[in-house]
This record gives structure tokens, C-alpha cells and sequence, in this order.
């Protein structure tokens, strides 16, 4: 793995050099943020989605958990550029990829102005490694009057940018530029390993055995999500970097039900697969003991079966 990857595998000289920041100069509109006496429920599914679960509130820490939709373009190279064009313009699924990347962006702004959020943990980020240089890169490289513009920005022209094929950003990474809020990673290197490893090992079997492993596979790294997530906020506030312990966890919206179920449960627990020679996951997660409440947000587009 190459430490300065995040989220679409773009490294950091990858994305200072594709040279697109100035795309958004001319994209300057009025926004609509919900105002801070507008309840969180409310807020977010009038406009950009709704939270779903909630637990432990009065708690000092917490984690607002996001769904997501990821963007698709890695795909180009598995289909074929020609095959991939058709994919874009035919599918809902892809054609919405954007709108979910602005809601997301909208949610975390909110909660950037609103619940005091420190710090953004993104899917596809590993929690063994330290991201707090690449956000400084990419704000020399933007450039604060582009950063500025950025703020202004209405969500048509929003969706327009994040929906630009060559953009190197998620709604989420694009957020923490705006705010200079700090991205790191919740996931396990070595259980991304050896998910990697084992998928391989598997591939051409029987169907409903790699759905099985499939299956076991994200609870694992939805567990593993979990379980890192306070450490690493834990690391970033006692290097002085965020003033609170409170953080928004971006992951595939696919993962949302077994987080809930962990969550609500307070402990992990992962049928073993024993035809893949997979053993069972449990253990407890003591969420609350470490002071952390828990809020999930679906984005509005996300929300449709």
C-alpha cells in the first residue's frame, strides 16, 4: 500500500498536478445552510438526508456516521472507456453519484458549523497512517481565494464540480479544504490486507460462497471502522489537532445497517465462514464507555430502495 493514497488512489503529487483547481472560480452562487436553532433531524431531511439512529446524546464525544455513494470513475480502466460512457449516461445509480457527494459535503458542513466537528475520517484511509500533511499540500496548492470562492458555492454548480470526471475529490475531501478540517483514515491496513488477500484466493468459486465472503468481509471492515475510529481521534486531539473528540466517519452507504447493528448492540459480532476456513468476530465495543454518542445520516439521495 502507498502511504499517501486516500480514498480513489490518487497520490498527492497526483492531485497537485492534474492542475484543475481554477475550474471552480467561476462557479460562485448563494447557498442554503440550515441555521444552528434548526434541529438536526429536521435539517437534514428537508434537504440533504436524515439521521436514522442516534444513541447516547449527552455524552461529551461523538461520531456522526455518513453514508456514501462512491464516484465510479475508477472504472474506465475495468470496462473499457466506450462501455463506461453508456454506464455513465445510463445508470440512476451512477448519474446520482454527485448529487449524494454534494449532500454529503452540505452534512458535514453543517456539522462543521454547527455540532463543532473536528475532524473528518474518510473510508479507504488507513487509521496506521498520518494524512495531516496532504491537506496542507492541497491548500497550498488551491490557494486561499480559490477556497474562499469554494465556500460560496451553490449546490447546482456544487454537483457540476464534483460530478467533473478528472475531479480528484469526494464531497468529503472537498469539505475539509473549505473548513480546514483534518482528514484521517478509521481503516485497518492489515485487515484491508488480508480482505485483499483472501478475495483473490477466492475468486471464480461458487457464487453463493463469494457472496458469503463478500459479506463477512465488510462486517469485518465496518468492525474494524469502529473500533478504530477513537483511537485515532484520541491521536489527533492529544497531538493538539482537533479541540474536541468529535468526528464524522464517510463510508458506503452499504455498510450503515451492520454499523447500526454493532452500535445498538454494543459489541461485534461476525458469523465465521467455515467452508472459507473463516473464523467468527466477536468482542465488545465499548462506544460508551469512552464517551462517545452516535449519530447516523443517510444523504437524501441514498435514502430511495
Amino acid at each position: 500500500m502507498v502511504k499517501d493514497k486516500i480514498d480513489e488512489g490518487l497520490s498527492r503529487r497526483e492531485l497537485i498536478k492534474l492542475g484543475l483547481y481554477g475550474f471552480l472560480g467561476t462557479l460562485i452562487g448563494g447557498i442554503v445552510i440550515p441555521s444552528s436553532g434548526t434541529s438536526e433531524s429536521r435539517a437534514f431531511s428537508q434537504k440533504y438526508g436524515e439521521v436514522v439512529y442516534q444513541r447516547d446524546l449527552h455524552l461529551p464525544n461523538h461520531l456522526y456516521i455518513v453514508g456514501q455513494r462512491h464516484r465510479i470513475d475508477h472504472l474506465k480502466d475495468a470496462f473499457g472507456e466506450e462501455l463506461f460512457k453508456t454506464l455513465k449516461r445510463e445508470s440512476t445509480v451512477i448519474k446520482k453519484t454527485p448529487l449524494a457527494q454534494v449532500e454529503i459535503y452540505r452534512i458535514i458542513e453543517f456539522l462543521i458549523k454547527n455540532k463543532d466537528l473536528g475532524l473528518i475520517l474518510q473510508e479507504g484511509a488507513f487509521s496506521e497512517d498520518d494524512y495531516s500533511s496532504l491537506l496542507r499540500e492541497l491548500k497550498e496548492s488551491f490557494g486561499e481565494e480559490r477556497i474562499r470562492k469554494l465556500k460560496k458555492i451553490d449546490d447546482k454548480n456544487l454537483e457540476k464540480v464534483l460530478g467533473f470526471e478528472d475531479f480528484p475529490f469526494t464531497g468529503s475531501q472537498l469539505v475539509s479544504l473549505s473548513y480546514n478540517i483534518g482528514i484521517q483514515g478509521p481503516e485497518s491496513k492489515q485487515t484491508y490486507e488480508f480482505i485483499i488477500e483472501i478475495t483473490k484466493k477466492f475468486i471464480g468459486r461458487d457464487a453463493t460462497l463469494i457472496r458469503r465472503i463478500n459479506d463477512y468481509m465488510n462486517e469485518l471492515r465496518s468492525a474494524a471502522v469502529l473500533a478504530n475510529s477513537p483511537v485515532v481521534i484520541e491521536r489527533e486531539h492529544k497531538l493538539g489537532r482537533i479541540k474536541n473528540r468529535k468526528a464524522a466517519i464517510v463510508i458506503g452507504n452499504h455498510h450503515l445497517d451492520e454499523l447500526i447493528r454493532f452500535i445498538d448492540g454494543d459489541r461485534i459480532f461476525i458469523e465465521g465462514a467455515p467452508e472459507a476456513n473463516l473464523d467468527k468476530v466477536e468482542g465488545k465495543l465499548n462506544l460508551r464507555e469512552k464517551g462517545y454518542g452516535v449519530t447516523v445520516i443517510r444523504p437524501k439521495s441514498l435514502l430511495e430502495k
